[in-house]
């Protein structure tokens, strides 16, 4: 007989999501347009795919014409969303599936595959979609007509499995338009469309093909000569272009002049280039020799007459236009199309010009530079880039252009005409004593080049000899000064630095290389620490604060300052420590500290750590701010928590960090301290009350104990969470598969002292232990033989993602199971230790149960009044215990609705936020997604509380299921055999007044025989029978009822002690450590704002 509550008492919260409203919160199941559903679902285990609440709530289906939110109660579209759940067989490796199949309720297939997080429609559907997982979650079941699990899996997709959809009219997106990206995409991908469908037609037809062949040949077999080359290509794609306008195979090409001229260059630039080389081979520039030209040597407004007016800033900037440039200028050699020339001599044109933000307000800003200037850095780019042939390819974009306008007006008109009088420039060079002067300024140059960076200890002999070639920069941007640092040249260094006039403090300061490195981070990088003390030395004597403060915290390309570069240099630390600007952040998010932090391969790593730290906070009191850790993330979420290698503790001395931060991929620093083996740190981290031990990473929902692969670590953990446990006194955890064999950790109190031991034991094992439990106490409250079921299934289920979340509220429930079992004395620590010794136990009681046969049987006969007692006794805790269960339903109800309801709220400021954004703005839609995190108290507590609170109901409906049994089921059942035994009784006396009923079964019936004959005899022997037998089963069931009332009383005495404690301990004191951590998390993360 079942014994459940059927009674919705009262109608609960509506929820935000439809379609999980519809499924799990249906007020009157009995008369919903699901009824159908529900009564095939009633006893299923399944999975529910949910859709986002955006899609189910704005939009609408096409094929239908209705609402999503309306669908959501329709039969085929809840259906459609409805995985059953098949274990999977003996000879599955569940494991190891890629991809998994699932039936749908209404027979469609589903194919999911956990490793991609993806789920695929196959047969059934329409069509075939891929499907993104976005999250999988457990819900706790809170309805009464869903009995086929407790528990069921939501896993969160973006758009519905099934149906067309679109967003309603009254919510259009304004956002929609193609951004000026996306257009110039498609413009793109058209015209490469264009030119391939052109190119086909031409190969398709003969003709043409034909034509243009002969045309080809035309143009190779005519002489050699420059201009009539030029004629000819011209009038090959004028002669072409006729045609083809008459011909209707091109007139859907709005372009095709210039498709048909791209066509005839891409076949006839060879034959073009190989023709003007040999033309412009004689009077080609001579530029061999002058790669080492220095930027000193140009005609530029760079190197002014007066030095008072001189910035070396501006030089600095112009290397890195000119190193863009060079980048550009060297693709010309490999340029096959007027197009591609183009494009590569205006963008070396806008490199030399481009603007630097740096430097935009200076006045002597090379940006703003005329004519000669441009020329002038235009000539050293092709110096330095060797560029040959180059009056042939200015030839080529003068002469060979798509028409009569391409190359005179406009940017590309500006950069041929700069080009035309580089190439004029080196022609008015030749022969002459300027250009000899170059070359053996290079010469020089090279020389001071190899002197400076060869072995040598010291090799300058003559300063004077190369006093030209000291203002030489290199192609990297690196001055003499920069090369004697990189090549550890610190006596050079140091002559060169006492040139003040070759060499002064302004030009020190603002000397830096291509990729913005100061000379102090270029001594720090290249470990010259002599260089790096020598720097330091001149700017702490020679500078004011402003100029030290400006310069040690000057970013490189990479956007780091000298601070970043300090992670051993314990001296240089303390001596520019409060100049440094220690919030500054590199490209990776990374501030000066934590880059410290980061250096895990120092010798001098905890003292560089635990100064550097220090030093930040007396710079955050002398800047009168107050230190914030967040200011101290990087771009991947990680503190400085997550990345401390060890002595974790002066870190969590402070209140204001956040011990549980997770980075962008969900990690905690626990998680990080357990997965990299940081013992100390382990240590540590759980000896703060901050820590929230079981916070998961999502969406793998990996915990700290998945991470922990060292016993010691993985001991350290166990042993924290089993003394804040719901009783201190064991833990179950780390599922893991070893050999094909599936194993649960087990840490257990040991009864002797307050010691913990963590023991790895098999589930078969631990099957065997609550099999053996459920059958030696089969009135127990605890739910064994529910626990046992639960077992079974564990490590079995196909969705692995699905199969981690059970297995973690599994693992609880464990918990509380050997919690309460040990607690009441039916089962003991020590057992449990040891996996050989705990499998002769199993052994042992396997037999004793084969041996006895369940009670003892007793000649005392159960009396009416004796049962009358016991009935009272029962009625009176079923009572009790029927109205503790309902107050814990109750409970558990709120629970799991404060959860869902703050998740809705959540919900709700995201959806709010995300169409604020195209109506309010991205200012006010930011404050929304902050503030949704910290609405309620919808948070990883209040799962706990929930468990605990299901398990304390199950605890207590297991005990009102065993005195039902007894009451309604058992003593019932006695009163009926009495009520039959009386009538039997009354019967005897009635039919033979004379004879004394008999209580036992005599062979000695020889004086009824002979007073009673034939059918009286029969009939009074068979009335004898009935009476012994009656009072035999009654005897029987007596004894059973009797035994299973003292089974009872000792029970509810157990569970009396055992719920006064597991409220106290196991949820209250527990829900609130718990919830007091989340809040302080949330706290903390307020202040961030």
């Amino acid at each position: 007989m079942s014994f459940s509550i059927r009674v919705m008492p009262y109608h609960l919260p509506v929820l935000l999501n439809p379609l999980v409203n519809a499924v799990f919160n249906c007020p009157d199941p009995h008369n919903s347009s699901l009824k159908k559903l529900f009564l095939k679902l009633a006893s299923e285990d399944f999975i529910l795919v949910v859709p986002s609440n955006d899609k189910l709530l704005n939009y609408e289906d096409l094929e239908s014409g209705s609402f999503l939110r309306e669908l959501c109660y329709t039969f085929d579209f809840v259906a459609s969303h409805i995985l059953l759940v098949d274990q999977p067989s003996k000879s599955e490796n569940v494991v190891a599936s890629q991809q998994i199949e699932f039936r749908t309720l209404n027979g469609k297939k589903i194919i999911a595959r956990p490793q991609n997080r993806m789920l695929l429609t196959a047969d059934g559907f329409n069509d075939m979609r891929r499907h993104r997982i976005l999250n999988i979650e457990i819900l706790t079941n809170f309805n009464d007509y869903l009995i086929g699990s407790d528990r069921i899996p939501l896993i969160h997709v973006e758009e519905p499995l099934c149906g067309s959809i679109v967003r309603q009219e009254n919510l259009t997106n304004v956002g929609d338009f193609k951004s000026t990206k996306e257009q110039a995409s498609l413009s793109e991908q058209r015209a490469l469309r264009s030119r391939q469908t052109f190119d086909n037609i031409i190969r398709v037809h003969p003709n043409w093909k034909h034509k243009f062949n002969l045309l080809f040949q035309k143009y190779r077999s005519e002489t050699p000569s420059i201009d009539s080359s030029e004629a000819l290509f011209h009038e090959i794609i004028n002669e072409s272009f006729e045609l083809m306008r008459k011909d209707a195979l091109f007139t859907p090409f709005p372009n095709l002049r210039d498709l048909l001229y791209r066509y005839v260059e891409v076949n006839l630039y060879d034959d073009v280039w190989v023709r003007l080389t040999n033309h412009f081979r004689a009077s080609e520039l001579d530029i061999a020799g002058l790669q080492h030209l220095s930027l000193d040597r140009l005609e530029s407004d760079l190197y002014l007459e007066k030095f008072e007016k001189f910035q070396l800033k501006n030089v600095v900037a112009m290397e890195k236009n000119i190193l863009l440039a060079i980048n550009s200028f060297s693709r010309l050699s490999v340029s096959h199309t007027y197009a591609e020339k183009s494009v590569v001599l205006i963008e070396t044109l806008q490199s030399l010009s481009r603007s630097n933000s740096r430097m935009e307000n200076d006045v002597d800003s090379p940006v703003a530079m005329d004519a000669d200037s441009l020329l002038s850095f235009f000539v050293l780019v092709v110096c330095r880039t060797q560029v040959k042939n180059l009056k042939s390819h200015l030839y080529y974009l003068q002469k060979f252009a798509p028409d009569d306008t391409a190359g005179k007006f406009g940017l590309l008109g500006y950069a041929l005409s700069t080009l035309e009088a580089v190439v004029c420039h080196f022609e008015d060079l030749r022969g002459t004593s300027r250009l000899e002067s170059l070359k053996n300024s290079c010469v020089t140059t090279q020389k001071l080049i190899q002197t400076v960076t060869d072995g040598d200890k010291r090799n300058f002999t003559d300063m004077k000899k190369y006093e030209g070639c000291l203002r030489y920069r290199s192609l990297e941007g690196e001055s003499l000064i920069s090369l004697c640092i990189i090549h550890g040249k610190n006596e050079d260094l140091v002559e060169l630095l006492r040139n003040e006039k070759a060499f002064p403090l302004e030009d020190i300061l603002e000397d830096e290389n291509l990729d913005g490195c100061t000379l102090l981070v270029q001594a720090l990088t290249h470990g010259n620490l002599f260089a790096a003390y020598t720097i330091i030395d001149i700017i702490l004597n020679s500078c004011t604060l402003q100029e030290i403060v400006k310069y040690i915290n000057k970013p490189d390309s990479h956007n780091r300052t000298v601070a970043h570069y300090l992670t051993h240099e314990m001296n240089i630390l303390r001596s520019i420590g409060s100049y440094i600007d220690w919030r500054y952040k590199d490209s990776n998010g990374q501030t000066p500290l934590f880059t410290i932090f980061r250096s895990y391969d120092q010798a001098n790593y905890q003292e560089m750590v635990i100064a550097s730290y220090q030093c930040t906070r007396k710079w955050y009191e002398m800047k009168d701010m107050k230190f914030h850790f967040n200011h101290h993330e990087d771009n991947k979420g990680n503190t400085l928590l997550h990345i401390l290698k060890r002595s974790a503790r002066f870190l969590l001395e402070s209140r204001s960090i956040d011990v549980n931060a997770a980075n962008k991929k969900g990690l905690t620093p626990l998680m990080v301290f357990a997965k990299y083996n940081r013992l100390e740190n382990v240590k540590a981290i759980l000896a703060d009350g901050r820590v929230l031990v079981w916070k998961a990473q999502l969406p793998g929902y990996l915990t700290c104990f998945d991470y922990a692969k060292n016993p010691i670590v993985l001991h350290e953990l166990a042993k924290r969470s089993a003394v804040n446990s719901s009783l201190g006194l064991a833990l179950v955890h780390s599922l893991k598969q070893e050999s094909a064999k599936w194993m649960l950790h087990v840490t257990v109190r040991l009864e002797q002292n307050s010691n913990y031991e963590t023991v790895r034991l098999p589930i078969r094992v631990i099957q065997s232990v609550f099999r053996i439990l459920s059958k030696k106490f089969q009135m127990s409250f605890v739910p064994l033989e529910e626990t046992f079921e639960k077992l079974l299934k564990l490590g079995k289920m196909r969705l692995s993602p699905v199969g981690k979340l059970e297995s973690l509220h599994i693992n609880s429930m464990l918990t509380e199971c050997m919690n309460a079992l040990i607690h009441i004395g039916e089962l003991k620590q020590n057992i449990m230790l040891d996996e050989s010794n705990l499998t002769v136990w199993i052994r042992q009681q396997s037999k004793k149960q084969s041996s006895i046969s369940g009670y003892e049987n007793s000649n005392k006969n159960m009396e009416p009044e004796e049962m009358n007692i016991l009935q009272s006794f029962l009625r009176f805790n079923e009572a009790e215990l029927l109205s503790v269960r309902s107050k814990l339903q109750v409970l558990k109800k709120l629970a799991i609705f404060t959860h869902l309801k703050s998740q809705d709220v959540s919900e709700a400021y995201l959806l709010f936020a995300k169409y604020s954004r195209e109506y309010l703005g991205e200012f006010v839609a930011r404050g929304l997604c902050f503030s949704h995190e910290y609405w309620g108290v919808g948070d990883s507590s209040m799962l706990i509380l929930i468990q605990a609170i299901d398990f304390l109901y199950c605890c207590t409906d297991k005990l009102c299921r065993h005195i039902y049994q007894v009451l309604q089921v058992s003593i019932p059942k006695w009163w009926k055999l009495y009520s039959e035994l009386l009538e039997l009784h009354k019967q005897y006396s009635q039919n033979f007044p004379h004879l004394v009923k008999p209580d036992l079964p005599s062979n000695e019936d020889g004086i009824l025989n002979k007073l009673l004959e034939g059918k009286r005899a029969n009939f009074e022997k068979r009335l004898s029978e009935n009476i012994i037998g009656c009072r035999r089963i009654l005897h029987e069931l007596g004894n059973g009822i009797r035994y299973a009332h003292e089974q009872l009383a000792e029970e509810l005495s157990k569970y009396m002690d055992f719920r006064g404690k597991f409220l106290v301990e196991g949820i209250i004191k527990k829900w609130v450590a718990e919830h007091i951590k989340v809040l302080k998390e949330h706290v903390i993360q307020m202040e961030r704002v």
